[in-house]
């Protein structure tokens, strides 16, 4: 018996193989498509109080009050603004955007400069190399204006004046007017090194208004406004990303992709495994993904492979959203027929219940 449950582990391991891990760089940025909620929102942000009481992680560096934009309140948001309607608006990816003012000082707009900050997960690293990312889209009446950035800080900045936010050096920023269609959005992608130990990340505008140009052609509100999605922060480092070659046919399992349970509803911690992913896909063009889906097996076979199924679209569904070419995807779900991991327990089952995908 002894020499049974020696040999259980070796056995289990071959009857039920793990997929292979990808180790994909890690975004620095704690909710960064803002995501994790305190209170759902359905009126804008009167002060920046109000912001740190709804939104998780995120803060606002001044005394603006950044507003936290969730698509199904969009059409109602209350109190109502003179000439501003966000109907028809959507967030670049989940159910969640932030929007900020980024000129109208000099028209006297009450909140003419917001900001986001975050603390970043780790402190930078002098010497290291990252990326810098995240998308924006405007508001399609407002003053339209270039300077949209992001900056670092060493330390926490609370109730900061214009003048020490100017003093914040920004790593990045649009050079021209942000003005992309109704709805459309734009990245700001930089990479850069580090010369400081860095912990806090900000973005809006760090330059005065009588340094930023402006198109207001377009506008009958007399400040700009822009919405801020998809925020990300990653080292740079070869040996984090898997040569294709080498783990092409292979499953590669995705551990931190949940759904609703029952359902292919993407829970929004799974977001940042997936923009990763995305992240990925679009350093390496050439590559086709399979997306497999698969259950424990609680339910019958049919019931199973359709929900699984499901899964494995939610998820390609996705990596759409963030721009990937759909022909580069193909989906299938097998339901229960490839466990990983024994059915007896809900530990094993947990396992099962996974999305993998292969390079084609």
């Amino acid at each position: 018996m002894r020499n049974i449950l020696a040999f259980l582990p070796a056995l289990l391991s071959f009857c039920f193989p793990t997929a292979a891990q990808i180790y994909l760089p890690a975004n620095l940025v704690p909710n960064p498509g803002f995501e994790y909620l305190l209170k759902k929102p359905k009126t804008w942000m009167s002060n920046k109080y109000v912001f740190h009481e709804t939104i998780s992680m995120w803060t606002s560096p001044n005394l603006g009050s950044p507003d936290v934009l969730v698509n199904a309140y969009l059409a109602k948001l209350s109190p109502s603004r003179p000439h501003v309607s966000l109907q028809g608006y959507r967030a670049r990816t989940g159910k969640t955007m932030v929007g900020i003012k980024t000129w109208g000082c000099k028209k006297k707009v009450m909140h003419c400069k917001e900001f986001l900050q975050v603390k970043l997960k780790e402190p930078l690293q002098p010497g290291q190399k990252y990326e810098l990312e995240f998308w924006a889209a405007a508001l399609h009446n407002s003053v339209k204006a270039d300077n949209l950035g992001a900056g670092f800080s060493s330390y926490f900045l609370a109730d900061a004046t214009a003048k020490k936010l100017n003093h914040v050096k920004p790593v990045a920023y649009f050079k021209h007017i942000v003005n992309p269609e109704r709805n459309h959005w734009w990245p700001l992608r930089h990479t850069f090194t580090a010369d400081s130990a860095w912990q806090y990340l900000l973005i809006g505008n760090f330059f005065p208004d009588s340094l930023t140009k402006v198109d207001n052609s377009d506008s009958d509100i007399p400040y700009s406004y822009y919405f801020i999605d998809d925020v990300s922060l990653r080292k740079i480092n070869a040996m984090q990303n898997p040569n294709p070659d080498s783990i092409a046919g292979m499953y590669i399992m995705m551990d931190a992709v949940h759904f609703e349970y029952d359902k292919a509803e993407l829970l929004p911690n799974s977001y940042a495994q997936l923009l990763d992913l995305a992240h990925w896909l679009k350093k390496n063009p050439q590559i086709k993904l399979e997306i497999a889906g698969h259950t424990d097996n609680i339910a019958n076979e049919a019931y199973n492979r359709n929900l699984s199924l499901k899964r494995a679209q939610a998820v390609a569904d996705f990596l759409i959203s963030t721009g990937t070419n759909p022909k580069r995807l193909t989906v299938r779900g097998f339901g229960k027929t490839r466990p990983i991991a024994p059915n007896d327990n809900e530990e094993g089952r947990q396992k099962n219940r996974r999305v993998e995908f292969k390079i084609l």
